[in-house]
């Protein structure tokens, strides 16, 4: 961690082989639609829909605390929306919405500038972090490859499992998940980076970086739970390893981290009084779990303690001194995986452990790999040049295959995305037929679950989709009503609906169920459905058919219904209660005009 002046030309090659590979699902995305492309972005996670909803009611002007899938600003009695984990963590939507508001920006522009943009800062941010670390350039520029195309391997995810023949739950670039957590994702590296040299320069200036630590720290307090919290668990193995390896003076090292303790403190003040105000079905809705169980087996905590193995056999052979710098940091970050997977042991509180395996637990770990290269190479000859371009083209060439699999595995469901823009159009010339009897304006009503992710991106309110429950003006009650409803008027029988749990069709556990029955992985204890609860479900399913009336139909009014044209949608529920138009095709899909009948 010297002051030698950094020369950016690899960092800026490695950042621009990077952005090329984020590049690759929107460009064959365009060349794939050629003219039938409507403007939308190449959906590569399945969350970014809704994230994109978001992002453009705040384009909109819309308040912080809305929902955009009802098209909401306020509660049904007209009492403001409670908090939600998208209205607390608001940085990195304003981050992109007030740019956009400035200059005349779509979300779903926004969206398709945001991958390659942050792909190319985050590679950026990564190389100035190994650099300043390593002190080599070479090494670092490679590295930065290694840690981001090969994140989705380290978290046991992604096209390896593919290749393998398992179900893969996630895939692609996750720091490119757009937009979390993409736009704020490189100011984790820069707040490691400002936090080493905190405790590393002279009083004076370590305080200046320590600022600015507690500045970047206060950012990813209000931008996404996993960073901010996986940055705090690092630093305290850094601080911890420092103060037992190093025999730091506690009282020099409170005043080199004094200015980050004090901004840091400041920022959790007020993120903690917007989470007391969250409406208590959040912790339901995030699959938050009471446990003390260990969680010592996932891929980036093996990586993690072969790092530490590594480490230790280099210093009992005297390759470096245990108490070196580099080696410190190393250890820190191999530490971090197992700090945050396990911190529920402390806490009795865990949070869908899987999003810091995705997000940023594969990342420390491939970086406390790349520093542990350094620290072993470090007295014998450099690596040889050779070596660290095959090693960048391998690292390039699996980044491909990822966003290939990616791209592949999200085309069918791209092109009904990009058949939104037409719909919206026409929907936005032919009014609604249905009188606004209440708060809740008129839905969209279609059988397509990716058209009705999509939909509200463009400010169009649906009657279901994937994430309704995500908002807290969607009560238990209210959520399980949709579902019901969504599955009544789309002519599903009772024991089709049996038929779809049982075989664990994703849209209807996750619409009769919750999200944590239909991804198991996202909780520490998963459950798979018995045939009681199956049962049950259907039962309740089948009273609701038989007990639906208009007053119900008018609790939630339609004012359009679109259809695929493809599919074979028995509507005659839907006719008992709504007079239907005779319909428009829009490319593949019936679009309706409904008016509640009489």
């Amino acid at each position: 961690m010297d002051d030698k002046k950094i020369h950016w030309r690899l960092g800026i090659l490695a950042a621009l082989a990077v952005t090329c590979i984020a590049l690759y699902p929107q460009a064959r995305f365009c060349y794939e639609r050629g003219r039938a492309w409507q403007g939308t972005y190449a959906v590569v996670q399945a969350d970014e829909p809704v994230y994109a909803a978001y992002l453009n009611a705040l384009i909109e002007g819309r308040p912080r605390r809305n929902n955009p899938l009802s098209n909401l600003d306020t509660e049904p009695d007209g009492r403001p929306l409670t908090e939600s984990y998208f209205s607390i963590q608001f940085v990195p939507a304003y981050m992109l919405a007030l740019p956009a508001r400035a200059l005349g920006l779509t979300a779903p522009q926004v969206f398709m500038l945001l991958a390659p943009l942050m792909a190319f800062l985050t590679t950026l941010a990564l190389f100035w972090l190994l650099t300043i670390l390593t002190g080599d350039e070479r090494l670092a520029s490679v590295g930065a490859l290694i840690v981001l195309c090969f994140g989705t391997l380290a978290a046991g995810q992604g096209a390896g499992r593919l290749l393998l023949g398992w179900r893969t739950w996630y895939d692609y670039f996750p720091f490119l998940r757009r937009y979390q957590p993409a736009p704020t994702f490189p100011l984790f590296f820069l707040f490691c980076a400002c936090a080493c040299r905190a405790l590393t320069r002279d009083l004076r200036c370590a305080r200046r970086y320590a600022t600015l630590a507690g500045l970047l720290f206060a950012l990813l307090i209000f931008s996404y739970f996993y960073l901010w919290t996986a940055a705090a668990a690092w630093l305290a193995c850094l601080v911890t390893l420092w103060l037992v390896a190093r025999r730091t003076n506690v009282r020099e090292l409170t005043q080199r981290l004094a200015p980050f303790v004090t901004l840091a403190l400041a920022a959790l003040v007020p993120y903690g009084l917007l989470m007391a105000r969250r409406v208590a079905s959040t912790d339901q809705v995030l699959m938050m779990e009471l446990t003390r169980a260990p969680d010592l087996l996932r891929v980036p905590e093996l990586i993690g303690a072969a790092v530490l193995v590594a480490l230790a056999i280099g210093a009992r052979r005297n390759a470096f001194a245990w108490r070196d710098q580099t080696a410190l940091l190393a250890a820190s970050f191999a530490l971090t995986p197992f700090v945050v997977f396990n911190q529920q042991l402390i806490t009795h509180r865990s949070l869908q452990p899987l999003h810091y395996e995705q997000f940023i637990a594969n990342y420390t770990a491939l970086i406390a790999s790349v520093l542990t290269v350094a620290l072993l190479r470090r007295n014998r000859a450099p690596i040889k040049p050779h070596l660290l371009r095959i090693a960048a083209l391998i690292a390039c060439a699996w980044g491909l295959v990822e966003v290939g699999f990616t791209t592949q595995a999200f085309s069918d469901y791209n092109r009904e995305h990009d058949d939104v823009v037409p719909i919206v159009q026409r929907i936005k010339q032919t009014p609604a037929a249905v009188a606004i009897v209440g708060p809740l304006p008129p839905m969209v009503f279609t059988t397509s679950i990716a058209l009705a992710n999509n939909l509200p991106t463009y400010s169009q309110p649906i009657l279901w989709g994937t994430h309704i429950p995500n908002f807290p003006s969607s009560s238990t009650d209210e959520c399980q009503e949709r579902a019901f409803q969504f599955y009544y008027y789309a002519g599903t029988s009772p024991d089709q609906l049996r038929q779809l749990l049982a075989s664990n069709q994703f849209d209807a556990v996750n619409a009769v169920f919750s999200l944590e029955r239909a991804v198991p992985v996202l909780t520490a204890h998963p459950a798979p459905l018995s045939a009681v609860e199956i049962d049950q479900a259907v039962e309740r399913y089948a009273q609701y058919c038989a007990s639906f009336s208009r007053e119900r139909a008018r609790h939630l009014p339609l004012g359009y219904a679109v259809v695929p044209v493809a599919q074979q949608v028995d509507l005659t529920n839907l006719d008992r209660w709504y007079e239907r138009d005779a319909g428009e095709r829009i490319g593949a899909f019936m679009l309706y005009r409904l008016r509640l009948r009489p």
